[in-house]
């Protein structure tokens, strides 16, 4: 029992930071998408600042179903893969096309370590 109590107690530990946002990288492929917290420490603005007409101000398509709900937080990205492409090419970037599930692990997994990596994000 002094065994279980002690392994308990330390994964309460640990996950208590991430209350208040703190990246759970362990566990993180069992939680909720990042994008659906609202307060989380773990981001930071990555990129550059968008170019001028590439904004929400400007209507992307799938904008208004995908944003919120699906999209990695501190990423902007086009939800339709022609607008995308076009917007590459004026940008003179590389295209990364990103598919995702809504209930996937694996999914979880990489947006929680590989989108937060300012590696990636650059």
């Amino acid at each position: 029992r002094t065994i279980l109590a002690v392994t308990v107690f330390a994964f309460v530990v640990y996950m208590v930071p991430g209350m208040w946002g703190a990246p759970l990288k362990s566990i993180s492929a069992f939680l909720p998408p990042s994008a659906t917290q609202d307060f989380d420490l773990s981001v930071v603005n990555f990129g550059a600042a968008p170019a001028a007409g590439t904004g929400p101000a400007e209507k992307k398509k799938y904008y208004e179903i995908f944003h919120d709900r699906g999209t990695p937080k501190g990423f902007d990205p086009y939800y339709d893969y022609e607008e995308g492409l076009a917007a590459a090419k004026e940008l003179g970037r590389p295209v990364l096309i990103d598919f995702t599930g809504w209930n996937c692990v694996n999914c979880r997994k990489m947006e929680a370590n590989v989108w937060t990596d300012p590696r990636v994000a650059a």
